[in-house]
């Protein structure tokens, strides 16, 4: 069994478009005899018909590195349970259902009178997010004292992923309870630059981490941009006593070693537009199924790229030859 203790949230995303003529005219850009930028427009006729409203693109999906490594396994056949924290309210009640969706365990999962961890983002025409904001408040809820009462899922479990947005004093207590026990890997996404400042100054314990090039700077305290940087990084990680590093890279590729051995694999095609955002979670399940199933970290990398090409291509990211 896998046990990932992780952040579950909804993401909403508000897609921004540029005004429509008629809306330019109307919110004072000149039309209908509105101040316009060299001074008063002409009275124009104004239409007989109100033009047809149009919604806005908004989506709402169920999110979080965590949750969305559980439900990735669960979906690739893994037995997968789930620890986290949610709030009493719909955005939880629609967590549950993704988690029973994809064959998710939830006996991990605890409720609270709190509002179910969210984000908000204004996303541009390119898929970029523009600006954020987010409430992940019920998330401190999972506190050393929360795990050690789920202890009988993770003595069972022979991997445990971790992800970076659960506080720092739990994580730690994770790393110093299972770390380097015999018949568990311990495996950490940092989910973000801030996750990876977490495990800064302490990473010997974790069998293998995967953060992206900007989270490995947070963790390492090291530039990571060339080829070159991006080794430097995985023997920094390796002497910190990491056994397998895998380093995302944006645009679609990744970096990873063990030993002495390592490599980077590139996409066949530049990933140029739209958001990513989930791609590297897929690569993180991609290893974590690879270490159980006893692959080679050559044949991991390789594996966790075909998964997140065919994410990319199922999400509809632009990309080029």
């Amino acid at each position: 069994m896998i046990a990932v203790i992780g952040c579950v949230k909804e993401t909403v995303s508000v897609k921004l478009l540029p005004p429509k003529e008629d809306e330019r005219q109307q919110e004072g850009f000149g039309g209908y005899g509105y101040p316009g930028p060299y001074g008063m427009a002409p009275p124009q006729e104004m239409p007989q018909e109100e033009p047809e409203e149009e919604d806005d693109e908004i989506t709402v999906k169920g999110s979080g590195c965590g949750y969305n490594i559980a439900v990735n396994l669960a979906a690739w056949g893994y037995d997968t349970e789930f620890i986290s924290a949610i709030g009493n309210d719909t955005m939880g009640s629609a967590a549950r259902a993704g988690l029973d969706k994809a064959g998710v365990g939830r006996e991990g999962l605890a409720v609270f009178e709190d509002s179910t961890a969210v984000d908000v983002e204004l996303v541009n025409i390119f898929g970029d997010v523009s600006m954020a904001k987010k409430n992940r408040h019920v998330i401190k809820n999972i506190t050393p004292e929360f795990i050690r009462d789920r202890a009988k899922i993770l003595e069972k479990a022979e991997a445990i992923v971790v992800d970076g947005t659960i506080p720092g004093e739990t994580i730690d207590y994770v790393l110093k309870t299972y770390g380097g026990r015999s018949g568990v890997k311990l495996f950490f996404d940092p989910a973000s630059s801030r996750g990876g400042r977490k495990v800064k100054d302490s990473l010997e314990g974790f069998y293998c981490v995967m953060p992206g090039r900007m989270e490995a700077e947070s963790m390492s305290g090291k530039t990571v941009l060339s080829e070159e940087q991006l080794s430097e990084a995985g023997v920094f990680f390796g002497k910190s006593g990491v056994e397998r590093i895998v380093i995302t890279i944006k645009g679609g590729g990744l970096y990873y070693r063990e030993g002495d051995r390592e490599g980077i694999l590139r996409p066949e095609r530049l990933i140029t537009l739209g958001s990513t955002s989930g791609a590297g979670d897929v690569v993180s399940a991609a290893v974590v199924a690879g270490a159980v199933d006893g692959k080679t970290i050559e044949e991991i990398a390789a594996d966790a790229m075909e998964k997140a090409a065919l994410y990319l291509a199922d999400v509809g990211v632009k990309a080029v030859e």
